[in-house]
């Protein structure tokens, strides 16, 4: 009897743990979010060639926010970008709040990253996926 209830516990002990590590974008009604994309070459791209080498993956993600918040062309309200959530580990995890409401129908951005170690002790992004956060509706990856 005993074995079967410590059984139980470290299967719902897990299972929390695992639902902790994904966190929903705080988004507010009605805002939703549009279907995941890859944006790895996009985030790549903001570090710039080579990219710089970061000993602190926190760090990393705070220059990936930085570079994010960048204006647009066109767009006269400065956008804003906040590291949401962090998850510590190898790999790190890290999700990145991009708020820019130059458009009727995006809202901004939602960035998932993966964040690994590199050859020069530093960290890199692995992995990264974009959802739009959309004013109206959602098609795919489409805000509408």
């Amino acid at each position: 009897m005993r074995g079967s209830t410590l059984a139980r516990l470290v299967v719902a002990g897990t299972a929390v743990l695992v639902t902790a590590a994904c966190v929903a974008p705080p988004l507010e009604h009605p805002l939703l979010l549009a279907g995941s994309q890859d944006a790895t070459t996009e985030i790549q791209a903001l570090l710039g060639t080579p990219p710089p080498v970061e000993k602190d993956s926190a760090k990393l993600v705070a220059t990936i926010a930085d570079k994010l918040d960048q204006p647009s062309a066109g767009c006269e309200i400065l956008p804003a970008a906040e590291v949401i959530w962090r998850a510590p580990g190898s790999p790190t995890t890290a999700a990145i709040e991009l708020r820019s409401p130059c458009d009727d129908s995006i809202a901004g951005a939602w960035y998932e990253l993966t964040i690994t170690g590199d050859e020069q002790g530093g960290f890199t992004v692995a992995l990264a996926t974009r959802q739009n956060i959309c004013w109206r509706g959602v098609s795919g990856v489409l805000c509408v």
